[in-house]
């Protein structure tokens, strides 16, 4: 479960996902509430993976668990 500790903590997040998954995606982009500052409990972190040669479903499976271990 989501909470506010853990989105402030968005970078560490975010770092894992770029390290474990940087063979798969070209870039890698951050937006939303996260940059802004204005989280919130119910925020997330929004994040845009760009892959031009890769298998989008498993990449996005890749995401999710590396999300579910954090």
């Amino acid at each position: 479960m989501r909470t506010l500790k853990t989105l402030k903590a968005w970078r560490s997040l975010v770092d894992t996902i770029k390290t474990e998954l940087k063979e798969h995606f070209e870039e890698m982009y951050v937006y939303g509430s996260v940059l802004t500052g204005r989280l919130t409990g119910s925020s997330d972190i929004d994040v845009i993976l760009v892959c031009t040669n890769c298998n989008v479903t498993q990449a996005k499976i890749m995401a999710y668990q590396i999300i579910e271990k954090k």
